[in-house]
């Protein structure tokens, strides 16, 4: 690296998240139910849509697919919070 230039740092991806991708994209569950950002396979998986696409949780009733995913979206709030809240009380002590 010569002087004054900028090192890029990637993300390392996960082996296991290829994994479930590709699980995800092979699997030959019939989709019953989208929403934006989301599908319901016929075995009740629910999944999140898009490059980095994960299980979100299971559904018993596609009616409930709703529900789920307010459920789904309200964990991610809660865990993100508890995150930073942690994450900034850990920068609160280095402060000037």
């Amino acid at each position: 690296m010569t002087k004054g230039s900028l090192e890029v740092i990637l993300p390392v991806q996960n082996k296991n998240e290829n994994k479930t991708r590709n699980k995800m994209n092979k699997t030959k569950q019939k989709t019953v139910a989208r929403r934006k950002g989301y599908r319901l396979l016929e075995n009740g998986e629910l999944w999140t849509t898009g490059r980095y696409a994960y299980m979100a949780g299971y559904v018993s009733d596609p009616g409930n697919i709703d529900n789920a995913i307010d459920n789904h979206e309200e964990e991610l709030r809660v865990s993100s919070q508890a995150f930073l809240a942690n994450y900034e009380g850990m920068l609160g002590n280095r402060k000037k």
